[in-house]
């Protein structure tokens, strides 16, 4: 998703507090183009399994890729013959001098409705995700909730244009659909035009995101 986020597309938006599917529009579309022109140019990886079968970093570790795609704690698993040799960059955008957006997410944070502490947790996140408690995080390498207490690392400056999933409940049901996998799937092995498969994944998405 992140070609779609660099060419200005997105996944869905909410109009009117009804959701909208995004991913055949022109932008989306340009960006799903883009990536599917980049994975046929540099991948051998199948193009229907999904992104932990083989890890990546397994198959850079045995030699088998240049480069890989993947979150800034890959570098931890690439053997040990190629720790020293290996670096990490951020994948350029479309636009000359600019990043392709990144995916920020993560775990979430929430009191359980049948805590008997709520108070005592609300206030460990609080803390947790505090300004101070996020430069305790970003001196261990992690990047920090705020863009502005970004630093210089690779990751962080990255960390300054990125993308989400669309911040609705039933979200988690689109993941467990696997909408967007079955789409790309479908865009990187000709079953469908990438036009056919973004309408069809953006009107499922509408369709379950307007759950009541």
């Amino acid at each position: 998703m992140g070609f779609v986020f660099d060419y200005g597309g997105g996944i869905a938006q909410q109009i009117s507090g009804k959701w909208k599917g995004l991913l055949n529009s022109p932008k989306s579309i340009a960006g799903l183009t883009a990536y599917k022109n980049f994975y046929l140019a540099t991948s051998r990886a199948s193009k229907t399994t999904d992104e932990t079968h083989p890890n990546p970093y397994d198959v850079y570790a045995q030699g088998q890729a240049a480069s890989i795609v993947g979150p800034s704690w890959f570098s931890c698993c690439v053997g040990k013959q190629y720790t020293a040799s290996t670096a990490q960059f951020v994948m350029p955008g479309h636009v000359k001098g600019q990043a392709m957006p990144g995916f920020l997410g993560g775990s979430d944070l929430a009191v359980p409705i049948t805590s008997p502490n709520q108070a005592l947790a609300s206030d460990w996140i609080k803390d947790f995700t505090s300004t101070s408690g996020e430069k305790g995080l970003q001196a261990k390498g992690n990047i920090p909730n705020a863009t502005n207490l970004l630093g210089s690392s690779v990751n962080e400056r990255a960390a300054a244009r990125s993308w989400f999933v669309p911040t609705a409940k039933h979200w988690v049901d689109v993941e467990n659909g696997n909408i967007l996998r079955n789409m790309l799937a479908q865009i990187l092995t000709g079953k469908l035009s990438i036009q056919q498969a973004a309408t069809s994944a953006g009107d499922n998405i509408a369709s379950v995101l307007n759950q009541s």
